[in-house]
């Protein structure tokens, strides 16, 4: 999946437009524009073309090679237009030439490349900055996580992409997996190197932290919500989720179970230390 800002594309358009109309004393019945008026269609044009370029082209790699040799043969046109003396002047007609049928080049590429592109709009949720949903959704959770159950981070960015998708259900899923995951290591983390439950649900977890009088109370109290709630969708009884408001509904509650149960746990690098120092 490729990000594409379209309002550099827009941009692009409107900075880039006039350069079609750049005439020369050859053209049939163009009147050329002196040095002074091209310097100023050029560089409106120099800076769209710029912008598209670092912030677009990488995700359109057909475009690049044309957008440099456009942007090449325009700093060449503005170089001769910004001579001492020339303001008043026509440019060569072959420099205003060179940069028309380069443009047109450019144009036509772009075209044929956006007519076989997807655009989709992804509406924003809640508070959330789309792209972090979208590109690196476990930020949306205590920052702890990628050291303290590294594991979990896949489904999370997964689940947070789901939810810019308008997935509600597939969010659950993943939402469910990762909690599920942050579960086992804060088992292993509190059970004194007790296994884990056979059958690893949520309510057999429970059951085995009240008969070992294991876990904080708070994070009790959040498995005992999530149970309630019965939104895994891989399980027998749990519901598909109809609405993305239920998603971040989950979102949030799962957010507040897992940051309770890594507050609980140690960093990865000092469980591994811990180990070394055993065997």
């Amino acid at each position: 999946m490729n990000k594409i800002k379209v309002g550099y594309l827009y941009a692009l358009g409107q900075s880039t437009a006039d350069i079609l109309k750049l005439q020369t004393g050859q053209d049939a019945g163009g009147q050329p524009q002196t040095c002074d008026e091209v310097r100023a269609i050029v560089q409106d044009a120099m800076k769209g073309v710029e912008e598209f370029v670092a912030s677009s082209v990488e995700q359109l790699p057909n475009l690049e090679a044309v957008s440099v040799e456009l942007y090449s043969r325009m700093q060449k046109l503005l170089q001769f237009c910004m001579r001492d003396g020339a303001g008043a002047t026509p440019p060569t007609p072959e420099l205003v030439v060179d940069v028309r049928d380069c443009y047109m080049a450019f144009q036509a590429e772009l075209e044929a490349t956006l007519s076989e592109a997807e655009i989709f709009i992804v509406d924003q949720k809640s508070a959330f900055d789309t792209s972090i949903l979208i590109e690196r959704g476990h930020l949306a959770f205590p920052a702890s996580v990628t050291g303290k159950a590294p594991d979990a981070v896949t489904d999370l960015d997964q689940a947070m992409r789901c939810i810019a998708f308008d997935m509600p259900t597939a969010a659950a899923f993943h939402l469910h997996r990762a909690h599920a995951i942050v579960l086992g290591v804060y088992w292993d983390a509190i059970a004194k190197g007790a296994k884990r439950p056979a059958a690893p649900s949520l309510e057999a977890y429970l059951k085995e932290m009240k008969g070992k009088e294991i876990g904080n109370e708070t994070v009790t109290l959040r498995l005992k919500e999530i149970a309630a709630q019965e939104t895994d969708p891989s399980v027998d009884g749990g519901k598909d989720l109809d609405d993305i408001e239920d998603a971040l509904e989950l979102y949030t509650t799962m957010r507040s179970s897992i940051a309770a149960m890594l507050k609980d746990l140690p960093t990865a690098s000092r469980a591994g230390l811990r180990m070394a120092s055993v065997s």
